[in-house]
C-alpha cells in the first residue's frame, strides 16, 4: 500500500544532493590546493639542496686555489654546463690575515639560482646559500 507523501517534503533529497555536491567540491578544490603547494615546496627543497652543493664546491674552489696556486683572491663563476648545478651562480671572498707568523684564510662562498648573487629583488623560486670556512 502506498502512502501519499506529504506536500512539505517535496524537494528534499535535491536540496540534500546539492549540499553533498558543494561539499564534496569544496574538499577537491581544498586538496588540489594543499597538493599544488606540497609540489611547490618540495620543488624548492630540491633546489636548496642543490645551491647548498654549489656553494660548497666553491669553498672547496677556493680552497684548492690556495694550497695548490698560493692565491687568495676573490672569484665568480657559473656551475658547469651539463650537470644538476648548471643553473647556479657562485660568488666567492677569499681574505687571509696573519697574525705571530701563522696565515689563516677565510673563505665565504655563496651560491643562487640567479647571475646576481645575492639577489636584490628575488622572484618566487629564487634559492641561495651560504657557506663559510676557515682553514
Amino acid at each position: 500500500m502506498n502512502r501519499p507523501v506529504p506536500h512539505r517534503q517535496r524537494g528534499i533529497g535535491i536540496v540534500t544532493a546539492i549540499f553533498l555536491l558543494v561539499t564534496l567540491a569544496a574538499l577537491g578544490v581544498a586538496l588540489v590546493s594543499v597538493f599544488s603547494s606540497q609540489q611547490q615546496s618540495s620543488a624548492l627543497d630540491v633546489l636548496g639542496a642543490r645551491a647548498y652543493l654549489a656553494a660548497k664546491a666553491g669553498a672547496e674552489y677556493q680552497l684548492h686555489r690556495v694550497k695548490i696556486g698560493s692565491t687568495c683572491a676573490n672569484a665568480s663563476f657559473a656551475m658547469p654546463a651539463g650537470t644538476t648545478l648548471s643553473s647556479f651562480y657562485v660568488v666567492t671572498t677569499c681574505e687571509a690575515v696573519t697574525q705571530l707568523g701563522i696565515t689563516r684564510y677565510y673563505v665565504t662562498s655563496t651560491a643562487c639560482n640567479t647571475t646576481s648573487c645575492p639577489d636584490a629583488n628575488p622572484g618566487s623560486d629564487y634559492v641561495q646559500r651560504v657557506v663559510s670556512v676557515r682553514f
